[in-house]
């Protein structure tokens, strides 16, 4: 996946991190740190952090499009 990805919604930036679970998820390239936007451009995975990084599902106004079905 590309970083920054652009929403196909509402066209913000984005980046794609790893949670605890091992899924991806989009998250709002603005709330990374320039460290965090370094090791993306390397190609690395990034862990999630809920102190810093903010969903981007939270802040998308077409996201319920997006989102998956819960088995």
């Amino acid at each position: 996946m590309d970083n920054p990805a652009i929403c196909k919604a509402c066209g913000a930036l984005m980046a794609f991190v790893q949670t605890s679970a091992g899924k991806t998820m989009p998250v709002n390239f603005s709330t990374l740190t320039e460290a965090e936007k370094i090791i993306l451009r390397r190609g690395e995975a990034l862990n999630y952090n809920k102190e810093y990084h903010i969903s981007h599902f939270a802040t998308c106004p077409a996201a319920s499009n997006f989102r998956k079905a819960k088995k």
